[in-house]
């Protein structure tokens, strides 16, 4: 018998246990052709017939909403006529806007840049820690707050940069408080300045 190669490629996040699903994922050759593109769904996706001793890359164009795009995987198809595996994991960046005793803060609005300054994601801050959208592993990006909670003082730009790990990446950003008061010469509050 000649048996075909199989190759069984899962898109997971980085608990492993189900399929992510709606990325956007390409194999290329080692001349850049493209061999097969898909988006991902609850079940892996297979391809038959790779070539034996070839090398091939398995690369995330798109990745799911909240995750960050994952960084490409080279593999070389085995002799074998066993099913090879080939996983990538997608991670999350979380981002909180805190105050100092570490509570969300809400209402601000808070942008991440490229090395471009261009805006890939931007939303106002609630109750729960942000899941930033477009990112790519490897890449260094700024945190900037673009307007102010009220009463707090605007926080200085954060530069961070997108690790290839496989645990969540928190970023947080820390607004302070500044509080001002009018006393007598008696440190006796005054009212009506």
């Amino acid at each position: 018998s000649n048996d075909t190669t199989l190759v069984d490629f899962s898109k997971t996040d980085i608990t492993g246990d189900k399929e992510l699903v709606g990325a956007k994922l390409t194999v290329l050759d080692n001349k850049n052709n493209i061999i097969d593109t898909w988006i991902s769904t609850e079940k892996t996706h297979k391809i038959e017939g790779l070539i034996i001793g070839k090398e091939y890359t398995l690369k995330e164009e798109i990745a799911p909403k909240g995750y960050v795009v994952a960084t490409s995987i080279k593999f070389t198809i085995e002799d074998t006529n066993e099913i090879q595996k080939v996983n990538m994991i997608d991670k999350i960046v979380e981002m909180s806007k805190v105050n100092i005793a570490g509570e969300e803060i809400e209402g601000t609005t808070i942008q991440v840049l490229d090395k471009d300054n261009k805006v890939i994601d931007e939303w106002v801050s609630g109750k729960e820690p942000h899941k930033i959208k477009n990112l790519v592993e490897g890449e260094i990006y700024t945190l900037h707050e673009e307007i102010v909670a009220d009463s707090y003082v605007k926080a200085t730009d954060i530069e961070f940069t997108v690790g290839n790990t496989s645990e969540i990446q928190k970023v947080n950003m820390i607004d302070k408080q500044v509080a001002v008061t009018k006393v007598d010469e008696n440190n006796k509050a005054l009212t009506g300045a």
